[in-house]
Parts: structure tokens; sequence; C-alpha cells
């Protein structure tokens, strides 16, 4: 059904696995999230520990020289210190796109001072990185994709991705249903769902119990009708 075409597209990415394991890979899936506020002393913290705000500092100091990218970055840099020197200062609102844009061509500027003229300003790829992924946040991709919640077996069954269709009818009070080939995906343990016409004829908290190349036997009897050859029916991870 279209609600699950995201997931049953991510589905077909997932490294090989159980259903088990591609289910928590799915779920612990992450993407990049809405960037975040930077407090000033988390800049000033992390220009230290990189050995770069002294050297920064110093370039802030100098003078023009009429080249672009040195004059560029200057004004950059003195803008900056600037910035992360005044008292109580108020956190970088990088959530903003405007002021992240700022701040990364700022940031874009010193670098490539530093690119040109190795060692001018201290301000290295990995610094400018470091900086930016202060900022940087991750969501579940689930959420990402418009999901309320991690999924679990039954949503699997509901998108299709854990289904199989009959190949031969199953007589009521017979428990074995028949399939032209039952993947390795399909567990003892997994719960079977009826999603035929009536949806009724496998026992609510039926589970596998056993499985052959062509068959699946579950924990409980069919009732009713029993199950005809081409009925759907789902299999659900425990849980």
């Amino acid at each position: 059904m279209a609600y699950y075409d995201a997931l049953v597209a991510k589905w077909a990415t997932l490294a090989p696995g159980t259903t088990a394991q591609k289910l928590a890979a799915v779920n612990a899936l992450t993407v990049a999230g809405p960037n975040a506020s930077v407090a000033v002393s988390a800049v000033v913290g992390k220009l230290m520990l990189l050995q770069a705000y002294l050297s920064l500092a110093a370039f802030a100091q100098g003078s023009t020289n009429n080249n672009a990218t040195h004059d560029t970055a200057l004004g950059a840099a003195k803008m900056l210190m600037t910035m992360i020197s005044i008292p109580n200062a108020p956190a970088f609102q990088m959530s903003d796109t405007t002021t992240f844009a700022t701040v990364k061509g700022m940031m874009d500027a010193i670098l490539a001072q530093e690119v040109a003229a190795p060692g001018s300003t201290g301000f290295t790829q990995a610094v400018h990185d470091a900086l930016l992924a202060l900022c940087a946040t991750t969501i579940p991709w689930w959420q990402s994709a418009g999901y309320p919640g991690t999924f679990n077996g039954h949503d699997l069954v509901a998108a299709g991705l854990t289904t199989l269709v009959t190949n031969a009818p199953t007589a009521a009070g017979s428990n074995v249903l028949n399939f032209a080939a039952v993947p390795a995906w399909v567990i003892a343990g997994m719960e079977a769902h009826d999603l035929g016409l009536d949806q009724a004829d496998i026992q609510p908290g039926s589970v596998v119990q056993s499985i052959t190349a062509t068959t699946v036997t579950i924990s409980k009897p069919t009732t009713g009708s029993g199950i005809a050859s081409g009925d759907v029916v789902g299999f659900a991870v425990a849980g």
C-alpha cells in the first residue's frame, strides 16, 4: 500500500539478514536532522581543543595585503573572533538558515586562506568540519519519512514484505500451509496471519513451528473454511 512505499524501497537497500535483523536495522537508521543552536563556549572550546584558537586570533590581528583570498579571510576571522569574544554572547542560531549560511561562509573564507597558505590561520579542514559538526543533529529515518514510530513485524506484513501466497488449499483442522517455495526469512517463532478474504481461518496466536521447502507448519489448526489456494498469509516477527 502507498503508505508503506518508503519502507518497501528502504527495505530493498538493507544488508542481507534475517527479518528480525533487517527490522532492527531499518529502525536504527538515521539521517541528518535540523541544525541546532551552538553555544559560544562550545565554539571556543573546540578551537582550543584543536589548537586553532591562538593561531586564528593572531591571524585576525593582521592587516590587509590586497590579496582577495587573504583579505576576505581576514575580515571573516576578525568577525568570528569578535563574535566569540563578546561576554555573555548569545548562542549561534544555526537552525536559522540565514545565520547558518553566514557563519559557514565566514568559515569557508578562512579555510580558503589556510589552503592557499598552509599554517597562516591554523583553520584547517578538520577545524572547519569540527565546528560545523557542533550544530549537526540526526533523526531516525522513519521520522524523516513521515512515520509515527519504529516498525514492527505487523508493519512488514501490511507492507507486503513478509507475505506469501498459498499454492494449495489447507483443510480446516490442518495446521500445514502450502507454498510454491518457502523463503529463508520464514523462521520458527514468527506469527502467522490470515490475510485472505475472511482473515479469520488462522487462529490468533498461531506461530511457525517448522518449515520445509514448500510448507509451513503452524502451532494451531486452521478453522472455518480453511485456507484456500491463492490466499495471502503474513508472517510477522513476534513482539
